[in-house]
Formats: C-alpha cells, sequence, structure tokens
C-alpha cells in the first residue's frame, strides 16, 4: 500500500511538472510571435534603411534583423518539437517552479575547445580526446538533474551532443521561455597553452582559472546595431544587476568546489608575461618581412557619441570591479537574453592537461556541476530573504 502510495505520488508530481512545462513552451511560442510583430512594426524597411545609412559600423540592422527573423522561426520549431513529445494537455494556468535556461555551449559540428588524442595519426584533426561540446553537455545535464530535484524546472538549448545551434536561435529560445535566470556553460582555452614553432618556452600549460562573463560592452561595441537599446534597457529593468549577484555565486561556490583561483598566481603572471614575450620575439624573427596592412579609416565620430559610450563602458567596469571572479565581455548569451539575468561560465581551462585529466578519469564533471548547482541555489536562497 506504501509503495502503491509513494508511486501515485510521484505521478501525480511528474505530471503537474509536464503541465508546467507545457505551459512555459506554450508561452514561450506567443512571446515569439510578439518579438516578431515588435521588430516588424519597429525597425520597417525605411527605418532600416536610414539606420543603416548612419552607422558608424560595417555592421548593419538589416542584416542583423535577417539573423533575428531566422532564430525566431528556428526557435519556434525546436518548441513546437519539445511539445509534441510531451503528455497530453493539463488544466494548468499558471507556473509555481522556478525555472533555469541551460545553455551547453557549441555541439554539432562546432566541437568548441578540443584536444586531439595524442595516439592518432597527427592529420586526424578529428581523432579528439576530449572535447568542449561533449563535457559542457554533461556538465548541464548534471546540473539539470540537481537541480530538478531540488523542485526547479530546467530547459536546456540541446540535449544532444549531434545539435548544432546558432548564437543567435540559443537567445531566441531564452527570449522566449523568459526563465527566472539563464547559465551557458562552457570550458576556457587558452592558445598560450600550446608552444610554436615547436619551442617549448612558448608555452603555459599550467595556465588555469575559473571565471564568470556577464555583459560587459567596449565604447566600441556600443556602437553596433541595437547595443543602445539594449543598454538603456537594462538602465529600466533589474537585469544586469541580477546577472552580478548571479555570477557572483556561481563564481564563489566554482572555486570553492574546484579548489581554482579566480586569478593566477604571481608566479604564473610572470611566466605569462615571458611567454608573450617569447612569442612575439619568435614570431618577428619567423616572419620577419612581414607587411603590415594600413589601418582601415574610421568614420568621424561625434564626440557627444564618443563620451556617452565611454562613460557607459566605465559604468559596466565599476560594476564588477568588486567582484574577483567576475569579468565583463561582449558576449552574445550574455547580450541578447534582455530582461532575463544572464551569466557565462568558464569553469576551467581545458588546454590545461591537470584539467584534462581530471575531466577524463576523475569526478571532476560533477564537482563543476555541484558547484554550477550551488551557486545557482545560493542565488535563488538569497533573492528569496530580500
Amino acid at each position: 500500500m506504501i509503495r502503491y502510495a509513494l508511486l501515485i505520488t510521484v505521478l501525480a508530481v511528474s505530471t503537474i511538472a509536464c503541465a508546467e512545462e507545457r505551459l512555459v513552451l506554450q508561452q514561450a511560442l506567443r512571446r515569439l510571435s510578439g518579438e516578431e510583430a515588435f521588430l516588424r512594426e519597429k525597425y520597417t524597411p525605411e527605418i532600416i534603411h536610414q539606420l543603416d545609412n548612419t552607422s558608424y559600423t560595417k555592421k548593419t540592422y538589416k542584416n542583423l534583423l535577417k539573423r533575428r527573423y531566422e532564430s525566431i522561426n528556428e526557435a519556434r520549431k525546436i518548441i513546437t518539437e519539445r511539445l509534441r513529445h510531451l503528455p497530453p494537455e493539463s488544466e494548468r494556468d499558471s507556473v509555481e517552479q522556478k525555472v533555469v535556461y541551460l545553455d551547453p555551449g557549441h555541439g554539432g559540428s562546432d566541437p568548441g575547445a578540443a584536444i586531439i588524442d595524442p595516439a592518432k595519426k597527427d592529420n586526424d584533426t578529428t581523432a579528439y580526446l576530449i572535447t568542449e561540446n561533449t563535457v559542457n553537455l554533461a556538465i548541464a545535464r548534471l546540473v539539470k538533474r540537481n537541480l530538478e530535484n531540488c523542485g526547479i524546472m530546467v530547459i536546456l538549448s540541446r540535449d544532444s551532443e549531434q545539435t548544432t545551434l546558432s548564437l543567435d536561435t540559443r537567445s531566441a529560445l531564452c527570449r522566449a521561455i523568459n526563465p527566472d535566470i539563464a547559465v551557458s556553460i562552457h570550458l576556457n582555452s587558452s592558445e598560450f597553452a600550446f608552444p610554436i614553432f615547436d619551442q617549448p618556452d612558448t608555452a603555459l600549460p599550467e595556465l588555469n582559472y575559473t571565471r564568470v562573463y556577464v555583459w560587459g560592452p567596449s565604447e566600441r561595441d556600443l556602437l553596433y546595431p541595437m547595443y543602445w537599446y539594449i543598454h538603456e534597457r537594462l538602465q529600466n529593468s533589474h537585469a544586469y544587476e541580477e546577472s552580478v549577484k548571479l555570477a557572483d555565486m556561481i563564481s564563489r561556490a566554482l572555486k570553492a568546489e574546484l579548489d581554482v583561483d579566480f586569478v593566477l598566481s604571481s608566479e604564473l603572471e610572470q611566466k605569462l608575461a615571458s611567454v608573450k614575450q617569447r612569442r612575439t620575439a619568435l614570431w618577428k624573427e619567423k616572419n620577419p618581412s612581414t607587411p603590415v596592412a594600413p589601418p582601415e579609416e574610421e568614420p568621424k565620430i561625434p564626440a557627444e557619441i564618443i563620451q556617452r559610450n565611454r562613460d557607459a563602458s566605465r559604468q559596466y567596469e565599476e560594476s564588477i570591479a568588486p567582484y574577483k571572479g567576475i569579468s565583463g565581455k561582449d558576449l552574445h548569451m550574455a547580450r541578447e537574453t534582455l530582461d532575463v539575468p544572464a551569466v557565462l561560465v568558464e569553469a576551467v581551462f581545458l588546454s590545461c592537461p591537470d584539467e584534462q585529466n581530471r575531466l577524463l578519469y576523475e569526478d571532476r564533471t560533477e564537482c563543476i556541476a555541484d558547484g554550477i548547482t550551488r551557486g545557482i541555489l545560493n542565488y535563488f536562497e538569497n533573492n528569496s530573504k530580500q
């Protein structure tokens, strides 16, 4: 009787969870339609022509909006397909769970950072020992399991190693789902971990730290199409402020879980400086007559625009200055989520041999997932107290 009652309880919880996920996805389809209608009304062909004629960069509204409409259509197909695999609809008019959007970076034709298996032939570039794509997805699945065990709904951007998704589609899915938070999961890699010209002193393979990113546009970035609109929108919401809080919680949890610092030690900083100096000298020695292309002529930008963008960029820098584990960068998944608090995690460096061994032969994937999970739970717990 107890076992039967437990089964009924599990089935009931599962039914509620599926019903809430169905509702979230149905709402997502409506948001996609709403976003498309808003963009078409706001950016008419005449407005697009006017904006692009007065642009200070080569990036255009025309191309940006073309990609945006394509990504909306792709997101619509993905959500419709996921709805098709959910159980039949049941009565549910509100979502009571927290919703987290997890985006395992790369996938499909894009392996991300990859380490070639030394046992394979030198010219066999598909013989990877380990790829970021695979590890990112494994981490995301573990975080999903952990959070769902805590009663949190988790929606993945992809749940297959074979799935190739553009950044525009990933962000379109996020905006449509409108989760409480969004976390993109990545592993870092450094060109300085690998030698050039077969010279060992041009590499620092032990380079390794953990870092979480929020949007941090430079003054030039803010000249790009829609960037100033995104900046103004963030000023009128708490999304960026919440992104910083979330990044801080996750970075601190990862540091504790992985025993990896936020920054390089002073010794490694000195070694890295030496490696960079050696690489520069060696490159000049091997390529003494490499022609330097003349700089492209920059458009004349009004002084008030330059100052406006400089002040805005400094504002982002100052907001994260107190947090050692956070960096600001113009990353798509930290920018295009708009009103959703969003961060991008670079847990460790895949280019570090020690991390490769831990990921292959130890429980490093679980540790990374536990750190991200703990950071997310700490964020929700902290917000519930406010």
